[in-house]
């Protein structure tokens, strides 16, 4: 059993790097997701504010009777509701963003593991050459 572990100790460990690699990136795509619900919910929350404020503002009839008085002075509401991005909106404009960090976070994980297992076989491929 010693000389096993002395024999294969660095390829263990390389291994085992390897491994939480892997876990670690899993564990980050999780994280990045457990995030993105938590903007939506946020987003959707603040937007339903700002359609309810609008709707407030338009259907109140002061701001009717008076458009450009005292009561419509605090916000712009038709050019802040002409501006106003709906989280469905950031999210279809942000979705090349994350196309590239979702292939460019794979391209880096299958580059890693590639390299990882190059140098574990090479490690055992030159013990054994040495052995024989």
């Amino acid at each position: 059993m010693i000389s096993i572990c002395k024999r294969y100790c660095e390829e263990i460990g390389l291994t085992l790097l390897l491994t939480a690699f892997c876990w670690q990136c899993i564990e980050n795509n999780f994280q990045s997701k457990k995030e993105e619900a938590i903007n939506y919910i946020l987003h959707e929350k603040v937007d339903y504010i700002w359609d309810a404020l609008y709707d407030q503002h338009v259907n109140n009839e002061k701001n009717i009777n008076d458009p450009n008085g005292i009561y419509g002075n605090y916000l712009n509401y038709s050019t802040t509701e002409k501006s106003w991005m709906h989280w469905d909106a950031i999210r279809k404009n942000s979705k090349n963003i994350q196309q590239f960090l979702t292939t460019a976070m794979w391209i880096r994980v299958v580059f890693y593991i590639l390299g990882s297992i190059l140098i574990i076989l090479a490690r055992i491929m030159n013990k054994r050459s040495k052995q024989q």
